[in-house]
């Protein structure tokens, strides 16, 4: 059924070569999916930790206009917007292959070492670290996952077990963003949250 329906395709002599995609485009969708879910934990995660951080400046430097202005910046990227730039990043992933992606992430961990030992640890701020490392993370999960499952015969059974878990992750650490965003402040002070007392140890 799947070979009908693509028969109906234009062939690869009709397309450029930067068109032709190299291998199933379920496969690619599937690990797109899974390179982006990467990315939403990874984001969610560093906000919380931004967050935690934030709150705890608030506290040593309370009344100073400093620790108010600070917290505009963390705000949760939910609703439409979200999911259009989820959609985006997934089609990015699907559709790059993995020599790209490969050289994707060669060419942030060259950057980073060369940061590193050129101006040092203080030269990489979190914000910039979270913004070089995003796309490059979802690189090398697809990367990673296009080189285990190569000749695989059933491997979109795997991917797609990958991509339901993967998304089980996102959603947690999304809601977990949520939950800081909305009630830490509160918890952290009275200690009656289990999820905020985790954090604060």
């Amino acid at each position: 059924m799947f070979s009908f329906l693509t028969s109906f395709l234009p062939t690869s002599y009709l397309l450029p070569g930067w068109l032709i995609l190299d291998i199933n485009p379920l496969i690619g969708l599937l690990q797109g999916l899974v390179g982006a879910c990467g990315i939403s934990v990874l984001c969610s995660l560093f906000r919380v930790h931004l967050l935690i951080e934030e709150s705890w400046k608030e506290k040593l430097n309370e009344g100073t206009s400093s620790g108010r202005s600070s917290s505009n910046p963390m705000r949760a990227k939910h609703g439409l917007f979200g999911m259009l730039q989820f959609l985006f990043v997934t089609g990015i992933l699907a559709v790059v292959g993995s020599r790209v992606a490969s050289l994707v992430v060669l060419e942030f961990c060259l950057r980073a070492v060369s940061g590193l030992l050129t101006a040092g640890p203080a030269s990489l701020h979190d914000f910039q670290l979270l913004v070089q490392s995003q796309f490059s993370l979802g690189c090398a999960i697809s990367c990673s996952l296009h080189f285990l499952h190569e000749g695989a015969s059933q491997c979109w059974l795997c991917l797609l077990l990958a991509a339901a878990l993967s998304w089980y992750l996102a959603k947690k650490a999304a809601a977990l963003l949520h939950h800081v965003i909305a009630l830490y402040k509160l918890h952290s002070s009275q200690r009656y949250c289990g999820i905020c007392i985790s954090l604060l140890t």
